[in-house]
């Protein structure tokens, strides 16, 4: 009888200890399957991106920019018209006429800069955001589309490797699903975001590099204007002059390119097409339109 229940409780303990493991094993099981359904679903997310780049390409689809209907390029599209504007302004105030194709003519059939309705089509960002849209517009719309979307993704690749971020946290931060929302939509997302969050991580251990990166985001102020509360409740005075002289020197560079009307179109005339914007129904712009890697970060 002692044999037995030796046996037994060794058969018993057994037991207990396979429980065990296979109570151990299945937390790691979950994981293991939630991992593979988050694959699933950034693969198809994947896969609807670039079904949709392919779609507004395909032939047959209107290549015009009007009040209802976008190019492929979508705001990226904005940008590099306006961009072109002022380029050509600025050459045509220097005595170089300079008249736009009949390819701009064609297709782009709302004056960006100007127009006031619908809102959505406003030119909404200060000038020092169209020193950006004015590199954008140096090459043709398609070909510009692409190049400054790899450019941002580098750039903001080494502003986050600078704050010593491991790859692997930029490589998920920068492939994420906001991101491919991003690229879709011609925005600078990942540009804004690298350089919001890589000033944020920067703030202690290079003070400067984070006050100039933080004076970037002059060209989106709504991201960039609480980083100058964050510096100053912080106390890195090192950050903030930093900041200050990017700013500063900014707004010098939109000078000869856009003159002061500039800005006191933004501070005014912007203004009024932003209150509209905010004041639309909110399913008609977001969360959509607030899609971005800093969003994400």
């Amino acid at each position: 009888m002692a044999h037995k229940r030796w046996v037994g409780q060794g058969l018993f303990n057994d037991f207990c200890e396979m429980s065990g493991e296979a109570v151990q094993m299945r937390p790691r099981l979950w994981v293991v399957l939630t991992y593979a359904a988050i694959g699933l679903l950034y693969v198809l997310d994947v896969a609807s991106t670039i079904y949709v780049l392919l779609a507004m390409r395909a032939p047959g689809q209107p290549q015009v920019m009007t009040a209802t209907q976008e190019l492929p390029q979508s705001d990226f599209a904005m940008f590099w018209y306006s961009g072109k504007q002022i380029l050509m302004n600025f050459a045509n105030a220097h005595g170089y006429h300079i008249e736009p194709t009949a390819w701009m003519k064609t297709t782009f059939q709302l004056d960006l800069v100007q127009s006031t309705h619908p809102f959505l089509l406003t030119w909404l960002y200060p000038p020092t955001m169209a020193l950006l849209a004015s590199l954008y517009a140096v090459m043709p719309l398609a070909l510009s589309f692409w190049v400054w979307r790899g450019i941002f993704l580098l750039i903001a690749a080494y502003m986050l490797r600078q704050a010593k971020l491991d790859w692997w946290v930029i490589i998920l931060g920068l492939g994420c699903p906001a991101e491919l929302h991003d690229i879709v939509g011609g925005q600078n997302g990942a540009l804004t975001g690298g350089v919001l969050v890589s000033a944020l991580l920067l703030i202690d251990a290079k003070p400067r590099l984070a006050g100039s990166f933080a004076g970037l985001l002059s060209i989106k102020p709504q991201l960039g204007l609480c980083l100058p509360l964050i510096l100053i409740s912080r106390r890195r005075l090192p950050a903030l002059l930093a900041f200050v002289a990017v700013v500063v020197l900014l707004v010098t560079l939109t000078l000869p390119l856009m003159g002061w009307p500039a800005w006191r179109w933004f501070l005014i005339g912007a203004s009024q097409s932003s209150a509209r914007l905010i004041s639309a129904p909110l399913s008609q712009n977001f969360p959509a339109a607030g899609v971005t890697v800093f969003y994400d970060a």
